[in-house]
């Protein structure tokens, strides 16, 4: 995925995965809120939304959901 935002998986007859946007490990709770934004009001405007986080233990995907105490993460900025 690096520089990229889809990945083809050897053996795989679905083709290459797409994703709107890939974050590098050193990407801000700023710099990803502002790129999902718009997904809680396509929520409420009825459209299905999926926010991926993805990776090895430790990597950062609940830090990235919720945050920590003054660095909230996306699931607290979108309500």
């Amino acid at each position: 995925v690096a520089g990229g935002t889809s990945v083809e998986v050897v053996g795989c007859s679905s083709g290459p995965f797409a994703f709107d946007a890939v974050f590098p490990a050193e990407a801000t709770q700023e710099q990803i809120f502002e790129e999902a934004r718009d997904l809680a009001q396509s929520a409420l405007d009825g459209h299905n939304v999926t926010v991926l986080t993805y990776g090895q233990t430790g990597t950062g995907k609940s830090y990235t959901m919720y945050g920590a105490p003054g660095d909230d993460g996306l699931a607290v900025r979108m309500v």
